[in-house]
């Protein structure tokens, strides 16, 4: 979530955005007591992301989408 919330707000480094995690700065968006990660196991995680898994998901999801004509 934090790194979706990074790209909304078009920031144009990690660093940028490891600095905001830091300062709490997505702190309202989630509920009271949720840990957000460190940017660190953040960064691992995009390294061995399986994107054809992700690219199947979106395909489903826009498929699903123009069946029930939500566009």
């Amino acid at each position: 979530m934090p790194v979706l919330f990074g790209f909304l707000l078009r920031k144009k480094s990690f660093n940028e955005l490891k600095f905001m995690i830091k300062n709490h700065e997505f702190s309202k968006l989630f509920p009271r007591g949720t840990k957000l990660p460190q940017f660190d196991a953040i960064r691992d995680t995009l390294k061995v992301i399986d994107l054809d898994g992700l690219k199947q998901i979106n395909q489903q999801i826009i498929k699903k989408s123009v069946e029930s004509k939500v566009f």
